[in-house]
């Protein structure tokens, strides 16, 4: 996978010039820059000039751009988002810190994802990091996934762990 490469590639220079939280707050707004379709067409489009696509990011850390450079000269915006994304989730793991998603079906209160993340907190000795999303799928309740586990708290998953149990 060439985004896993890059990405520790990234996070080995950051750790060693003591500035990954700025290139992790880079890669975050890269994520949300990245998310708008446009932003992607652009990055990804082979004729538009390296020095106007590297122009978007002129607020980032030096470190950042210069990286940032190395993989547009390589060709490889299309892994950008990739790239984003697995040096957040390999800095966090370096941390100590565990990246959580919680699903649910609306949009939970402040107070809910602080009790949320508390109780997570406290039943995995770990610092959490939430990452919540809407799925209409889901009836009521909350799935949490973290690592390679599922918590299933919503209806359909508390229904079908009932009908296993009597069954």
């Amino acid at each position: 996978m060439i985004g896993r490469r890059y990405a520790k590639a990234l996070l080995t220079l950051s750790v060693r010039n003591r500035n990954s939280e700025a290139v992790k707050n880079n890669m975050v707004e890269l994520k949300n820059i990245l998310k708008q379709n446009k932003a992607f067409e652009f990055m990804t489009n082979r004729m538009i000039a390296p020095k106007e696509k590297l122009d978007v990011f002129e607020s980032f850390d030096q470190l950042t751009k210069d990286f940032l450079k190395l993989v547009i000269m390589n060709k490889r915006e299309e892994c950008l988002d990739m790239i984003a994304m697995e040096y957040i989730k390999l800095l966090n793991r370096k941390m100590g810190i565990l990246d959580v998603n919680v699903a649910s079906k609306l949009s939970l209160s402040a107070k809910e994802k602080t009790a949320l993340r508390n109780k997570l907190e406290d039943q995995l000795n770990k610092k959490i990091n939430l990452d919540f999303s809407i799925d209409k799928k889901i009836t009521g309740g909350i799935v949490i996934k973290y690592e390679d586990k599922t918590i299933d708290g919503s209806v359909e998953g508390m229904l079908s762990a009932f009908l296993e149990s009597v069954a």
